[in-house]
């Protein structure tokens, strides 16, 4: 287990003027870029956040957004929620480690 790296896949499209650009940033909330900045990464492709401090029990969410050929930006797309658990600790409460 690695406690400083997320991954994900995506992909977007523009039928009218194509995509020029793409970024992604890493939040405690859907939309939220609070752990990490906008980072440029590869159109329609898949994605890694590394040199994270990832705590244990918290939620992160991967957030992209992609520019089109006409230089304007998509809504944020986020991810499904990734919770770190410890795997040291009860996380779901049925006295099982």
């Amino acid at each position: 287990m690695t406690m400083d790296q997320l991954f994900a896949a995506w992909g977007s499209g523009d039928a009218e003027s194509g995509l020029g650009e793409a970024a992604f940033c890493v939040g405690t909330q859907p939309g939220l870029c609070d752990i990490t900045g906008w980072v440029s990464t590869p159109l329609d492709s898949q994605l890694q956040a590394v040199g994270l401090a990832l705590d244990f029990n918290q939620t992160y969410y991967l957030n992209v957004h992609t520019k089109n050929g006409a230089g304007l930006w998509s809504e944020v797309g986020s991810s499904n929620g990734i919770t770190i658990l410890d795997p040291l600790a009860d996380s779901d409460g049925d006295g099982v480690s």
